[in-house]
């Protein structure tokens, strides 16, 4: 506890519970990086699969969440994975991400403020998941931290939270153990909702039943 709230600590609180952490992406998000976030949120350690439910289905679906927040434009070094965090997906491919010695540091930084050729993420583009079921198990979890400079084409948008579907479908702490993404929910941002349109208006309903 400390001395002047009744709350406990942050280092407390890291003591007696387990808190998963969230990979960000570097660039575009890619399938290892969700897997693992599937994995630590919502595998043994994490989120409990909600019970299941009367019937034939066997559990409760999940609706993906996608929204971004603004970030603050600065660049940082993610010890873990050795790479540098803080360009947008669009335009991160263009420079060397992972810290090999100073050039590589000194690379990044022409990039971003002399040859212009990339930038920094202006938005956080955040995916989370969260079940049709009670509210003991509502509580959403995210998979996905990407960064983004907003100029992200629809096509490029749903390629990755495609990936994200699959991702979450294969994996073992994912569809298999808790249960299938029924639903997308994202605001009214004409990108989100194009990429909505585009990857669940994929079938045309019968009409002769």
């Amino acid at each position: 506890m400390t001395k002047d709230s009744k709350y406990p600590s942050e280092s407390t609180v890291a003591h007696h519970y387990h808190i998963p952490k969230l990979i960000p992406s570097v660039s575009v998000p890619t399938s290892e990086e969700v897997s693992a976030n599937v994995t630590a949120f919502f595998g043994d350690a994490g989120k409990p699969a909600p019970p299941r439910l009367p019937g034939t289905v066997p559990r409760a679906g999940y609706i993906m969440m996608l929204d971004g927040v603004a970030v603050n434009e600065i660049c940082r070094h993610r010890a873990d994975r050795n790479c540098i965090l803080g360009l947008c997906r669009e335009h991160s491919y263009k420079v060397n991400m992972q810290v090999t010695d100073y050039d590589t540091i000194r690379t990044v930084e022409k990039a971003l403020h002399e040859d212009k050729t990339a930038c920094y993420g202006k938005d956080a583009s955040i995916v989370v998941i969260s079940p049709y079921a009670d509210a003991v198990h509502y509580t959403p979890f995210p998979i996905i931290e990407s960064l983004s400079c907003k100029q992200e084409t629809t096509v490029q948008l749903g390629k990755w939270i495609r990936n994200s579907f699959d991702s979450w479908k294969t994996r073992p702490d994912g569809e298999v153990k808790h249960g299938p993404i029924w639903s997308i929910g994202t605001d009214g941002e004409s990108s989100f909702r194009l990429m909505g349109m585009q990857l669940c208006m994929t079938e045309t309903c019968r009409t002769d039943i």
